[in-house]
């Protein structure tokens, strides 16, 4: 998916990579694949996997990661236990406190995912997470189809100023997930294809003043 859409068609286009995802969980049935849904925002997350489970015709299993956990393969192993379902969502990698051991240990057991998990991984990740995949899990991303969803400019700028103004009325308290969020958002912002002027989006400076 580019990166270079036009602002208005990210909604649009956000559904289509839904579709997209659905067919290659249709597809990828009885057979191992891997999925990497690139997003950096936990309530557009959330949106689509409720929007995810409206689409798909094939039942999509769920698991959270524990932060605390070192290996991938046997977490996953552990979780399910005997089951074997037709699809399998996880959540919370970017949490995850030692993510270069549990990538690069995943990487290492690479042809154990494919011979013991006949069905598709659907994986969620955010940028920071992604840049680390590649570069310690290349293996096992070259396996993977990556598949994007973005806010649209108006939702990310509704999005910083109610969480800068929730910060400043001390309704919120800034943490690392919504301080990566925040930064995330102002960067997306500053994005030639934006069309947002950098001053507009600096103003949004908040976890820096946290610090």
């Amino acid at each position: 998916m580019s990166n270079q859409q036009e602002p208005e068609n990210l909604a649009f286009d956000n559904e289509h990579s839904l579709q997209t995802l659905v067919r290659t969980i249709t597809l990828s049935q009885g057979g191992f694949s891997l999925i990497l849904l690139r997003c950096n925002y936990a309530d557009l997350r959330k949106r689509m996997v409720e929007r995810l489970h409206q689409l798909s015709p094939v039942h999509i299993h769920e698991i959270t990661l524990p932060s605390s956990v070192k290996t991938l393969y046997t977490n996953i192993r552990e979780q399910l236990g005997d089951e074997q379902p037709p699809a399998l969502m996880i959540f919370g990698l970017e949490s995850v406190k030692d993510i270069d051991t549990v990538l690069t240990s995943a990487n290492q057991v690479r042809e154990e995912f494919r011979k013991n998990f006949p069905f598709p991984i659907l994986l969620w990740v955010n940028d920071s997470v992604l840049q680390k995949f590649i570069r310690l899990a290349t293996d096992l991303e070259n396996w993977a189809t990556i598949i994007e969803f973005e806010n649209p400019t108006d939702e990310l700028v509704n999005f910083l100023q109610q969480k800068s103004d929730e910060i400043f009325a001390g309704d919120v308290t800034p943490n690392p997930q919504i301080c990566r969020e925040l930064e995330t958002a102002r960067q997306d912002l500053q994005k030639p294809s934006r069309g947002i002027r950098a001053s507009t989006a600096s103003k949004f400076r908040i976890c820096a003043w946290f610090k």
